[in-house]
C-alpha cells in the first residue's frame, strides 16, 4: 500500500500501463462522440441504435480489458456472453419505453430544463478531468522536489 511517487511513476511506464492508457484514451473518444452524435438531432430509432452501438464498445473494451476477461479461461467467456443475451433481451424489452422517456434528448424546443441537463453534464463531464490533473500536478511536484 505505501508505493513510493518514483516506484508509482515506474509503474506507469510499464507496458501494461500503455495499454490501459490507450483504452482509457479510447474511452474517452467514444465519449466525445456519443456527446457529438447527440448534436446530429437523429430521428429517435437511429438515436437509440447509435447509442447503444457506441455504449456496446465502450462496455467490450472494459470488460476486456479493465476486468481482465480477456485473459479468462474459456468457460468464464461462456457466462459473460449468456449474461450479455439476457441483458440484451431484457434491453429488447423494454427499449420501447426507453425511447420515449428522454424528454431532454428528444425534447421539443429550447426550455430552461434541457439547457440545465447540458450545463450539469458539462460540469460531471469536467470534474475528473479537473482532479486527475490536480493529482497529477502534485505527483510531479512530489517527484521534482525529490530529485533536487
Amino acid at each position: 500500500m505505501g508505493h513510493s511517487i518514483p516506484h508509482i511513476l515506474s509503474l506507469m511506464k510499464s507496458s501494461h500501463s500503455k495499454l490501459y492508457l490507450t483504452i482509457f484514451a479510447a474511452l474517452a473518444f467514444l465519449t466525445i462522440l456519443t456527446v457529438s452524435v447527440s448534436y446530429l438531432h437523429l430521428d429517435r430509432i437511429k438515436a437509440i441504435s447509435v447509442a447503444l452501438i457506441i455504449a456496446s464498445i465502450k462496455v467490450s473494451l472494459i470488460a476486456a480489458f479493465f476486468m481482465h476477461l480477456k485473459m479468462e479461461k474459456k468457460w468464464i467467456h461462456g457466462f459473460f456472453y449468456i449474461a450479455i443475451f439476457l441483458a440484451l433481451f431484457l434491453l429488447l424489452l423494454v427499449l420501447p419505453d426507453l425511447g420515449w422517456s428522454c424528454a431532454v434528448c428528444f425534447g421539443e424546443g429550447n426550455d430552461e430544463i434541457k439547457k440545465g441537463f447540458f450545463w450539469g453534464i458539462l460540469l460531471l463531464l469536467t470534474l475528473p478531468v479537473l482532479l486527475t490533473g490536480v493529482i497529477g500536478t502534485k505527483i510531479l511536484l512530489a517527484t521534482h522536489k525529490k530529485t533536487r
